[in-house]
């Protein structure tokens, strides 16, 4: 390694062998872009590469040129002493750099029309995928409308499903198809948009979630428990679309706060005592996005035994959780036993 002041303060010039571990490097990211973009782009990746290094070769001969000068030794001559020949390194550098070929113009579009027919090949995949699952989907609805769907909402569909490939988002993009087609305009562009924006592992988390549910009067939301996938996941569902703000519902004293979840029955009865604790019970809604999609997941009709828990364990001090029977109830405590 040699100090070069007039670098232009880059420091040290790069030796060889850490000029072979750069190429090291780029030999992996050459492979990796080909896998991603297709093996046109290879030889293409190759010739930029090429160019990097002889530029860095340039680099190396330049230096080699100053260390030269400023030891004052003479260059090499030849044989018959008319002009000095360069050093080793420059000619290294001259042969890579004259070697260097422009991409063609027509090897430029070949690359690009790879690369879209390779983006337009998985999208086809993607749609047609989606399509054979609204087929099977709607197989089972009973009523098809003969109403047409609007053609924004079709365009804006296929265009916001086009990039979907995991089979779990596939599956609502299929059912969501499927609804608007047997019964058009139920299904929102706000919908479609808020599904495009949502990742695999958003869509797993909302489906958790939804295990949780709680049921009201045709008012779906969540109710504050402990180890409650919804409320541990809060801002990251708001933040989607999904989930509205929490908020606190008060119950007075002899009055009952009653929910369903998934088919039981709960019934919340406040405890009686003398001090003066707030009978509150957060509570978390869908937003009409989330109920949307909620409603074409599928959702377990067994209760969760695990978010019961969760329920029991937070609202022990206040309140008093029964399962709802015909004739007597049964308190929450002793049926998860």
């Amino acid at each position: 390694m040699v100090d070069i002041p007039s670098w232009r303060g880059r420091g040290k010039v790069a030796s060889m062998a850490e000029l072979k571990v750069s190429l090291l490097g780029m030999d992996k990211l050459i492979e990796v872009v080909a896998q991603g973009i297709g093996a046109l782009a290879k030889p293409w990746m190759i010739r930029r590469v090429a160019k990097a290094q002889a530029d860095r070769l340039k680099i190396l001969a330049n230096a080699e040129i100053e260390i030269v000068g400023q030891l004052q030794l003479p260059a090499t001559t030849d044989t018959s002493g008319s002009q000095p020949s360069p050093p080793p390194l420059m000619l290294e550098a001259r042969q890579q750099s004259s070697s260097l070929l422009t991409d063609a113009a027509e090897v430029f579009e070949k690359r690009m029309e790879q690369r879209i027919m390779l983006r337009e090949a998985r999208r086809q995949q993607n749609l047609e995928s989606i399509a054979l699952g609204a087929a099977h989907e709607i197989a089972s609805i009973d009523e098809v409308s003969s109403d047409p769907i609007d053609d924004d909402w079709v365009a804006r569909f296929f265009m916001n499903a086009q990039d979907v490939s995991t089979p779990e988002l596939q599956r609502l993009w299929s059912t969501l198809l499927a609804r608007e087609t047997a019964r058009p305009r139920t299904i929102s562009m706000r919908t479609l948009e808020t599904l495009k924006n949502l990742s695999p592992e958003e869509a797993r988390l909302f489906e958790v979630s939804l295990t949780c549910l709680c049921e009201d009067d045709n008012e779906l939301f969540f109710v504050s428990a402990r180890h409650s996938s919804p409320w541990e996941n809060q801002s990251l569902l708001m933040e989607c679309g999904l989930f509205g703000p929490p908020t606190a519902f008060g119950v007075p004293d002899e009055r009952l706060f009653k929910v369903s979840h998934n088919g039981m029955r709960l019934v919340f009865r406040p405890r009686p005592t003398h001090m003066k604790i707030s009978r509150v019970i957060n509570i978390m809604p869908l937003t009409g996005v989330g109920k949307t999609i909620a409603d074409v997941c599928q959702r377990s009709l067994t209760p969760n035994r695990e978010f019961l828990s969760g329920l029991l364990e937070h609202h022990t001090e206040r309140f008093d959780i029964e399962v709802e029977n015909p004739g007597v109830n049964l308190p929450l405590a002793v049926f998860l036993r």
